[in-house]
Parts: structure tokens; C-alpha cells; sequence
């Protein structure tokens, strides 16, 4: 499955919602409920931490293509700009 990539806007709709279940689901984090009940489409700690790892993945994976290619600096500006929708249901 390829990367879509959208414009960020900051707000977290319906789209954002149904983007984080799927991603969720895949990761075999949490797959039915909803953000009330279960987290299911809240980025809690645990999804939170998931994503982390991943991001770490691929940005170590491009670190290494860069440096093979001869290319010297890397940006560090953080992964991070969605802002966390969180409740006191769930741990996702």
C-alpha cells in the first residue's frame, strides 16, 4: 500500500478519523468500538508510541540512502504536527 499524502490542515475531521482506525487495524492496535469506548481512532499512548517506532524506521532507513548517496545534511524538524485528540477511554 503507497503513501497518499494530503495537505496538513491542523483539523481533525471524519477523513483523519477513518485514517487513523485503518492504521490502527493494520497494526493489529485496536479494530472495532469507537474513539468512546475503545480509543478506536484516537491517537492515544499506545498508538502514539507505534507510530514513533515506525517513523524512526523510515527516517533511519532514509538517513542511510542519503548517506550512501552523498548527500550531508537532514532536516530535524520533528514528525510530530497532528495534534492528539485524546480521551480517558482507551489506551490507543
Amino acid at each position: 500500500m503507497g503513501v497518499v499524502c494530503t495537505p496538513v490542515t491542523g483539523y481533525f475531521g471524519d477523513l483523519t478519523l477513518q485514517a487513523v482506525q485503518r492504521w490502527q487495524a493494520a497494526h493489529g492496535i485496536v479494530s472495532s468500538g469507537d474513539p468512546g469506548s475503545t480509543g478506536f481512532g484516537i491517537i492515544g499512548p499506545r498508538t502514539r508510541g507505534e507510530m514513533d517506532k515506525e517513523m524512526e524506521v523510515e527516517c533511519e532507513q532514509g538517513d542511510s540512502q542519503n548517506s550512501s548517496s552523498g548527500e550531508g545534511e537532514h532536516s530535524n524538524a520533528s514528525a510530530s504536527s497532528t495534534p492528539s485528540h485524546e480521551s480517558g477511554s482507551g489506551d490507543n
